[in-house]
């Protein structure tokens, strides 16, 4: 509905009146005035109708009608003097001189009213009331960010900031450019990328004896789980660099905790990956944890083609129990908890680059860190202390896991 200036907005009739019962008592201190109320605003100015009648039908104070008026209407011929006929509203949309009156004239216009003050609520929403002292605080944590990657763990790993805001603005104040870290260096805003479908995927040999298969697919991990619900369950699988590169990293993960180790090994090759597990099974049996590889769940690459000899391996070794399991082909979300980990590695690890120049000690520096960051999951606590809780230190110390300073942690690429 477009009215003119000079329009005549009906004061009686069916629509005013169910209009009028529409119009509770408003409270002036939680409400705004809408659109239908600048539109009675104008229709009452129409009638001559001073600002008392104005404040009682729209329901709010007759200072909020002079407030309105004084900010929505327009002026034009601006100084030349006003005019004594107008009362005290000032305003000139229905006098019958304007068209060549000389002196200052003054319109509202209920529409334009109304974008106005859109306007200028938008405009208060802008920026941020956080004064500058405490910015220029919050601003500090902008390289922790950029190292980790996580706003989440540095709000958490930096207790002040708390006192300053919540993590919700601090997030704000990231995406908003308030501070030096800008949108685009958080790794999870900007990488997201479109899923190839089955047919693009390269496809994956198994070299594996399927006989190897009957008692160890998905679904009998499933029903064990279900009638050993305390049972500790590790999870495997290997990160790769280039195709032509000779080394790969195994990792192992401790879902109850998202706790993840990394050894490296030849790439493709069951033996190597199968010697790295059995010393890690080796030395956490040796400290006292014989039931820690209790299930044993990886996925069907060439390098767990005899995974399954690992039970009696440990058997071998001392632990009291061990069953191995493979997860279904293409099945990610079967190792959900190793596959979201492999998101911090390859922070530290990218896609796409050469994995043989590494060593075993910046790969324990590197899974350090990951384990060292904090978990929303996990009561803001990181991996290394979730585990350290349940089972103590020397946990930590069979498999090499050093914590590291939740403000020191750095998940930047190391090659």
């Amino acid at each position: 509905m477009f009215l003119r200036r000079d329009a005549i907005i009906p004061m009686s009739g069916p629509a005013f009146q169910k209009e009028e019962k529409n119009m509770a008592k408003k409270d002036s201190k939680n409400s705004k005035l809408t659109i239908n109320d600048r539109m009675l605003i104008q229709a009452c100015i129409a009638k001559g109708q001073p600002a008392t009648s104005i404040a009682e039908r729209i329901g709010f104070s007759v200072s909020t009608v002079y407030r309105e008026i004084e900010r929505g209407s327009r002026i034009r011929n601006r100084g030349a003097g006003k005019c004594p006929k107008v009362g005290r509203l000032g305003i000139c949309n229905f006098c019958g001189k304007r068209a060549y009156c000389r002196l200052e004239k003054r319109f509202y216009d209920y529409e334009d009213a109304d974008k106005e003050s859109r306007k200028r609520r938008s405009e208060a929403r802008s920026g941020t009331r956080i004064p500058s002292e405490c910015l220029a605080e919050l601003d500090s944590l902008s390289q922790q960010i950029r190292d980790t990657g996580s706003i989440h763990h540095v709000f958490v790993a930096n207790g002040w900031a708390s006192e300053i805001c919540c993590e919700r603005t601090l997030r704000r104040l990231v995406y908003s450019g308030a501070l030096s870290v800008k949108p685009h260096e958080l790794r999870r805003y900007v990488r997201f990328k479109r899923e190839l479908p089955k047919s693009q995927k390269a496809r994956r040999i198994i070299i594996r004896d399927v006989r190897a298969l009957v008692g160890r697919t998905y679904s009998d991990f499933l029903a064990y789980t279900a009638a050993h619900k305390r049972a500790m369950i590790t999870q495997y699988d290997s990160v790769v660099g280039k195709r032509e590169d000779e080394k790969a990293i195994l990792t192992i993960t401790f879902p109850r905790f998202n706790l993840q180790i990394g050894r490296l090994i030849a790439k493709g090759d069951p033996s190597s990956a199968k010697r790295a597990i059995v010393a890690v099974m080796s030395k956490l049996i040796k400290a006292g944890f014989s039931d820690a590889f209790e299930v044993c769940l990886c996925d069907n690459g060439s390098e767990f083609a005899s995974f399954y000899e690992v039970e009696d391996a440990a058997k071998r070794a001392g632990a009291s129990k061990c069953r191995a399991f493979y997860a279904r082909p293409y099945r990610s979300n079967d190792k959900a908890e190793c596959e979201r980990n492999h998101e911090f590695v390859r922070y530290v690890f990218p896609k796409g680059k050469s994995l043989d120049g590494l060593t075993q000690e910046s790969v324990d520096s590197a899974f350090d860190n990951i384990n060292s960051l904090v978990r929303a999951g996990k009561g803001d606590r990181t991996p290394s202390e979730a585990a350290e809780r349940a089972f103590g230190e020397g946990f930590l110390k069979a498999l090499g896991v050093q914590k590291i300073d939740k403000r020191k942690v750095r998940l930047t690429s190391l090659i």
